[in-house]
């Protein structure tokens, strides 16, 4: 789980980096993209100039063509297209184009070039109108006019006068000066205060004019011709004179437009140049921002591609890592499934191979202890006996506490009398109790008294014991308590029982691991036990949704307190046998049981042969199941006890042949479930077994289980005393056997007498032989027996004959039981 959060915190931190670099990245782009714009923006004015400025250099050149067409003198009237206003409208655009120029300029420098650029193609517009005013009156039409009027004017004065005639002579040099270029600042203030000298053309002119002093004699006949002459003379003279001086102004305004041109056309060349130069800048601006860029984005590029390698790096390091710890755990969780397993084959090994054996030690050694052994027989016995109830509490506890970690353990919920089951608790520990010497107390509630409730009294009286138990083991002297009542709390009834003792206590560092398994506290390693018993309590009382505390002090004792919800019920009464089995026993009629026992093990069913010997059953022996049938078949039987676990055919598939026969009374005979294991005891109901005893089992258990089957032929050999008859004897065996035996052989010929007393109905010899048998029973403790003897033995008790029949049958069937039973006990 840990390797998983490092991975986890690994993954996330490489794309966080990754995510930091992308945002970086989109930022820096946002900022190149923003200066991208404002160098675009920066760009677009540029072009725009640049426009404007081309935009002016081509009105300048058609305004220069137009100013040629003029030169033509070609006037202008209103069938023909007009120059002057084409050269106006041309200028007007090329000074909107300035005035859109200086306003995208920051630079003042540049305003100041184009104020000039405007102030020149003022003048150019200027001198262009001028030369426009001067061919436009260049009226050679009306100069004839002016002259006829002239002439008619004069006619009187022409006869009268000579006329003196002028001659004009126009002289013109040019000489061409080189001058040196002057800067573009020079020539910009040039344009408002000329320098003298600028020109690199000096031109000098001269007229001469020169008087004809010829005269004339008027003659009229020659008057018209004359005049006709002089007026074309006139006219040819002013006419050139005219042309000749439009041509030398015309000159001069083409000069100055030309010179316009060349200024206005370096100024826009120097803007042109300055923003093309600009756009250069720009374009190294942008390449060297796309170069930046590009060094920035490869190198985060490179970074991300880093941090995704390390990252990948330590991630498949720690994937490796997880990895070899999950084949680790795997090898762990297989080791320990291994373990489990091995546990389970242990606990069953412990369940039948253990228990099994152990359950021959305990039968054997209480057969022994019944044979009135000696002294130091009898010491040997004990031991044998008390380690092998060692044993088997430890197998108990090994089984319960395998059931309660596999969650195999189950509860029966059957109505109980809280006060009985206490008080049974409560008399099975005083004898130990009084063994050591210690005060054992019980304390109830008078609510509890007479108490039905549902709940599981085995595992309530298990709880109770195992309490009990370490109470009494760790109490050297002083006394132990058992207290409990019911209360009714929120609606629910709840069973309080408190153990308290005088005993050594628990100290406080051993608190906390009280409840564990195979822990034991300082101060046990003088007791028996395993650790396993308070775990095994703990457990219990929780998966019964109950509370376990303690109380503890050293050397003052301790107080354990078991809350255990129970459940109320209307029954009142626990019935001892169950109606199904009472409805199958066999009649009473029958002088003693036969049983048909099956187990796979010989020493088994030695045993189990011995200890229905010993309560006078007759057994029939069978170690192979499958010929069981065979034997139902051909001979008579009251029950049968089967052991589960067989090779050849289980004890559930033996009981299903058994269940299946045709003959009913065969089909719904008893059958007794025998095993080492612990099986569940509802899967053995619903499979249809009668009963189950679990090995090891003691004769009593055994006796005890048959009772409830059969308690018309178990119960008159429950209870039989033979020390009385023995003691004579001491610890001789021999005689011990001498002594039986002869009660036995003197018992039967007697029996025999009180058959033919039955038969004859003499009730008298009845009388008789019921006196004789009466004190011997009494002293072995037929106490089932005696009653009917003592009616018998009265002469005067007014029975039937009937009833005296009945009684005397069921006397001799009781008489003949005790008899096999007690010729078992002896040994050959």
């Amino acid at each position: 789980m840990k390797e998983r959060f490092h991975i986890t915190r690994k993954v996330l931190i490489g794309y966080g980096l990754l995510i930091a670099a992308a945002i970086l990245s989109v930022i820096y782009i946002f900022n190149i993209v923003e200066e991208f714009a404002t160098e675009n923006t920066t760009d677009d004015i540029s072009r725009r100039k640049v426009y404007l400025v081309t935009n002016t250099q081509s009105l300048l050149y058609e305004s220069e063509a137009l100013s040629q067409f003029v030169d033509f003198g070609k006037k202008a009237d209103t069938t023909e297209v007009n120059p002057g206003a084409i050269l106006d409208e041309t200028f007007d655009l090329a000074q909107r184009n300035l005035d859109s120029l200086r306003m995208l300029s920051n630079d003042s420098s540049q305003h100041v070039i184009i104020d000039t650029i405007s102030s020149l193609i003022e003048r150019k517009r200027y001198n262009t109108k001028e030369l426009l005013s001067i061919w436009n009156d260049a009226d050679f039409e009306k100069l004839y006019n002016q002259n006829i009027n002239k002439v008619l004017a004069s006619q009187d004065k022409l006869a009268k006068e000579v006329a003196m005639l002028k001659k004009v002579q126009v002289h013109e040099d040019t000489v061409f000066v080189k001058k040196k270029p002057k800067s573009f600042l020079k020539r910009v203030a040039d344009v408002f205060s000329p320098s003298k000298g600028d020109s690199g053309v000096i031109r000098r002119s001269s007229r001469e004019y020169i008087a004809d002093k010829t005269g004339g004699v008027y003659n009229p006949s020659d008057t018209i011709s004359s005049v006709l002459k002089r007026l074309q003379r006139n006219v040819a003279g002013q006419r050139k004179e005219l042309y000749a001086l439009i041509v030398e102004y015309a000159g001069k305004l083409r000069y100055d437009n030309r010179q316009i041109s060349r200024e206005v056309d370096s100024m826009l060349r120097d803007i042109e140049s300055q923003e093309l130069n600009a756009s250069l800048e720009s374009m190294n601006s942008k390449q060297q921002i796309i170069g930046s860029a590009s060094r920035f984005i490869a190198a985060v590029a490179i970074l991300s591609v880093i941090i995704v390698l390390l990252f990948v790096y330590l991630i498949a390091k720690d994937v490796s890592r997880s990895k070899f710890y999950r084949r680790q755990l795997e090898k762990a969780k297989k080791y320990a499934e291994d373990l489990l397993v091995m546990r389970e084959k242990l606990m069953l090994t412990i369940s039948h191979d253990i228990r099994a054996p152990l359950s021959s030690i305990i039968g054997y050694t209480e057969l022994l202890q019944r044979l009135h052994p000696d002294g130091r027989q009898r010491y040997y016995l004990n031991n044998m006996n008390a380690s092998s109830g060692h044993i088997l509490a430890l197998v108990n506890d090994l089984l319960d506490f395998h059931r309660l970690e596999s969650n195999k353990m189950e509860f029966n919920i059957v109505p109980f009398n809280v006060s009985s089951l206490l008080n049974e608790i409560y008399l099975s520990f005083k004898p130990m109790a009084d063994t050591k010497g210690l005060k054992f107390v019980i304390h109830e509630k008078n609510e509890a008294k007479d108490l039905f409730m549902e709940g599981d009294p085995i595992r309530i009286r298990q709880i109770i014991s195992n309490l009990l138990s370490n109470a009494i083991k760790f109490t050297a002297k002083g006394s132990v308590v058992l207290g409990y009542e019911v209360t009714l709390e929120s609606g629910k009834y709840i069973l309080h029982i408190i153990v308290s003792d005088q005993g050594c206590g628990i100290p406080e560092a051993d608190k906390n691991k009280l409840f564990n398994e195979f822990t034991r506290v300082a101060g046990s390693e003088g007791a028996d036990g395993f650790g396993l018993g308070l775990a095994i309590t703990h457990k219990l009382v929780v998966l019964m949704n109950g509370t376990l505390s303690f109380e503890s002090e050293v050397g003052k004792g301790s107080m354990f307190c078991v809350d255990i919800p129970l459940t109320a019920t209307s029954v009142q009464e626990v019935k001892a046998v169950d109606s199904d089995l009472s409805a199958i026993q066999p009649s009473g009629s029958k002088p003693s049981l036969h049983c048909l026992l099956v187990d796979d093990d010989p020493i088994q069913l030695a045993l189990a042969k011995e200890l229905l010997g010993y309560l006078g059953i007759l057994v029939e022996k069978c170690s192979d199941a499958s010929k069981v049938k065979e034997l139902l078949q051909k001979d008579s039987y009251d029950f049968v006890i089967t052991d589960i676990q067989m090779p050849q055919m289980s004890g559930f598939e033996l009981l299903k042949v058994i269940r299946s026969l045709d003959d009913k009374e065969i089909a719904l005979m008893p059958v007794v479930a025998l095993s080492g294991s612990v099986p569940n005891d509802s899967d053995l109901a619903n499979a249809g077994f009668t009963a189950f005893l679990t090995k090891p089992y003691t004769l009593k258990q055994l006796q005890d289980l048959l009772r409830t089957i059969f308690p018309d032929h178990i119960s008159a050999a429950s209870e039989l005393n033979l020390d009385a008859l023995t003691a004579f004897a001491g610890d001789d065996a021999q005689a011990s056997n001498a002594i039986l035996k002869t009660f036995c052989d003197e018992t039967s010929h007697n029996l025999s007498l009180f058959k033919k007393a039955l038969e004859k109905k003499d009730r008298k010899e009845a009388s008789r032989l019921a006196h004789k048998f009466l004190p011997l029973f009494s002293m072995i403790g037929a106490k089932d027996l005696t009653p009917a003897l003592e009616t018998l033995e009265k002469k005067s008790d007014p029975l039937s004959d009937d009833e005296w029949s009945s009684l005397m049958t069921s006397s001799i069937d009781k008489i003949g039981k005790i008899v096999s039973s007690i010729r078992h006990k002896i040994v050959d």
